[in-house]
């Protein structure tokens, strides 16, 4: 009789578990409704601002690399 009760208790730990998960995507659903997403314009715009600040960034980590590298190789003499 002991097993019977443990089975049901697991059973119901299970449902409200899988409840919960069901809750939660239902909740997700809700959320991506509130989403705004960008217009085609604003998202190029956007992609070409993160494009330019990239290839900035990427310059200055070279200069400096190339900098420090021959200030390194001037210290060791080699």
């Amino acid at each position: 009789m002991n097993k019977k009760v443990s089975e049901n208790q697991e059973t119901n730990k299970v449902k409200e578990k899988m409840g919960s998960v069901a809750e939660f995507f239902r909740e997700c659903n809700v959320e991506f409704g509130k989403i705004s997403w960008p217009q085609r314009k604003e998202l190029v715009e956007s992609t070409w601002v993160v494009l330019a600040t990239l290839s900035i960034i990427s310059v200055f980590i070279l200069v400096c690399d190339q900098i420090l590298g021959a200030i390194m190789r001037a210290i060791m003499n080699i």
